[in-house]
């Protein structure tokens, strides 16, 4: 679908359905609201071009499911071109995108569990999602040769649903509507506590402008071994920032501790994931790591600079440069999962 269509039929160019909102800005950038993808800006390039990145290609139907599943993980501005950018701005890469999206049929039904979960009010609620169904049940953008063509999607979903209502994960109430059983619930609350099949990976540092490069390395590593970084500033939600900071823990596979900047509040959070018996990966810089405290001026502060290093004895990522903090952490992590 070109640019000119999207505002013609006031389509989603991501998921390509009807958007709540969607208003040209300028000449050649979009803004969307999209109750399956979030609320995003778009420019006609990224559109004409098909979704095309410096980093490859999207799939688009693996694109929607991404945002869909991570819809309160949306800064506003997440396909803004660069040119347009007023401050730097988080872009989702097809790397991101794969490496988050389930390889196993397992791993598809635990998602669509927790989602579930997520949607539901209470134990028990009544859950439509009609106008997110292919998004929820991972619908390809395939063609069959043994599937009258327009009905993959409707296969896709009728499969899926026979499975879950035969395992007595859900119950089918009709027209896309679904009711968490108990043993939904109890695999949802083993889902949440290992977090096993999770490629979110949470980051725990100090975010400021001395930080960025350290921030699009861990980035960077994270990426390359396959997981997908989760920095609690670019994630937006209508919750209070500590509720949705934990849920973001305890749904991570670990999370990642850089320690070379003095943030208190990332201890506070390593310390929780490590009550949940979390793997943490604590990275530190080479000077920092090794700095003397001499003149009394600077121990007398010293406590408040330096690192604290007796986090449960683990064993510390040192670092000298960002290349040398992709590379480590890359093996480090491939190393532990």
């Amino acid at each position: 679908m070109t640019y000119q269509e999207c505002i013609d039929e006031q389509i989603c160019p991501i998921c390509q359905r009807k958007s709540t909102v969607l208003k040209e800005r300028t000449s050649c950038m979009l803004y969307v609201e999209c109750e399956v993808c979030g609320d995003y800006h778009i420019t006609r390039d990224i559109i004409d071009d098909h979704f095309e990145t410096k980093e490859g290609k999207h799939d688009l139907s693996k694109l929607a499911a991404y945002l869909y599943y991570n819809n309160s993980k949306i800064t506003s501005d997440i396909l803004i071109s660069e040119q347009y950018s007023i401050k730097d701005f988080f872009r989702i890469t097809p790397d991101i995108v794969n490496n988050w999206y389930p390889k196993k049929f397992s791993e598809k039904i635990d998602l669509i569990l927790l989602k579930l979960d997520e949607l539901s009010s209470f134990n028990g609620d009544y859950v439509n999602v009609f106008t997110a169904i292919e998004q929820l049940m991972f619908c390809e953008s395939v063609k069959s040769s043994g599937v009258r063509e327009g009905y993959e999607d409707k296969v896709q979903i009728e499969f899926l649903e026979t499975f879950l209502s035969t395992h007595k994960f859900i119950a089918d109430l009709g027209n896309f509507t679904y009711q968490l059983l108990p043993e939904g619930l109890e695999r949802v609350y083993e889902l949440q506590t290992t977090a096993s099949i999770n490629k979110n990976v949470f980051v725990s540092m100090a975010f400021n402008e001395g930080t960025k490069e350290t921030r699009e390395a861990i980035r960077e590593g994270v990426i390359k071994a396959g997981f997908s970084p989760e920095y609690i500033d670019e994630i937006i939600h209508n919750h209070q920032i500590m509720p949705e900071m934990f849920r973001l823990i305890r749904e991570s596979r670990f999370l990642i501790l850089e320690i070379s900047d003095p943030n208190y509040g990332a201890y506070y959070e390593a310390g929780y994931a490590l009550g949940l018996g979390k793997e943490v990966i604590i990275c530190c810089k080479e000077d920092v790591f090794n700095k003397e405290y001499k003149t009394e001026e600077e121990k007398k502060y010293a406590k408040y600079l330096k690192p604290h290093f007796d986090i449960a004895q683990k064993q510390i990522l040192v670092w000298k440069d960002s290349e040398d903090l992709i590379k480590k952490l890359y093996e480090w992590i491939k190393a532990l999962f």
